[in-house]
């Protein structure tokens, strides 16, 4: 059987590249080009598809920033200021608040300093008028005019009613002395008008250092 019989029994034929009449024997054979293999192909497609995903990446990150890093970066510092702004101002704020209190702390001791000067004249001012209306009982019950008396001796224990909101707080003994040598003159000027009499000058006396008490 001839050759190119049995290769058409195998069912292909493999053609052959003419070989040229004027070849030489020293002349080389024409490269044959190979196709790359399925691997090579692989990489080259895997390598342009990885390009081609880092780039849309980058610039989906650099829109991203456009859109929104920026915007907030912005608002960040926009509001990092404002907040700077409102402590610089809550701090004036507390100074101011500070200033205040003191000054009012200041106006509160002139104030206790004023009522303090005031309860002081008043008090020597009821301790005076106590005085006054003693001493016009005085003068009543020499003259023998017990109407008189009465009357002077229940102005003095009204105005003393005055009185005593003071002198309590500075000498309560004396308070209470005044008091009894008061009550013990208004039994005593219609029964025993010489007795009542020593008493005033007694009860005088201790109306005097009332007022002293005031006085300083």
């Amino acid at each position: 059987m001839s050759e190119e019989n049995q290769l058409e029994e195998n069912g292909s034929f493999e053609e052959t590249a003419p070989i040229s009449d004027t070849a030489g024997p020293g002349d080389a054979l024409p490269a044959v080009e190979k196709e790359p293999s399925r691997f090579a192909k692989f990489m080259q497609t895997f390598l342009r598809w990885s390009v081609l995903i880092l780039g849309v990446f980058a610039i989906g990150m650099l829109v991203s920033y456009i859109l929104f890093g920026a915007p907030l970066a912005r608002q960040l510092k926009e509001a990092t200021a404002t907040i700077e702004s409102q402590n610089q101002s809550l701090d004036e704020a507390n100074d101011t608040m500070t200033a205040l209190r003191a000054d009012l702390d200041g106006e509160k001791e002139l104030r206790l300093q004023a009522e303090l000067a005031l309860d002081e004249v008043e008090g020597r001012y009821e301790a005076m008028a106590v005085i006054r209306y003693v001493q016009q009982a005085q003068v009543a019950l020499l003259q023998e005019d017990n109407t008189a008396v009465k009357a002077a001796l229940g102005n003095a224990e009204a105005e003393f009613e005055k009185l005593d909101l003071y002198l309590t707080s500075k000498d309560p003994d004396l308070a209470d002395t005044i008091l009894s040598r008061l009550a013990l003159v208004g039994k005593e000027y219609i029964s025993d008008p010489v007795t009542a009499s020593q008493d005033m000058v007694i009860l005088l006396d201790r109306l005097l250092e009332a007022e002293a008490l005031f006085e300083k």
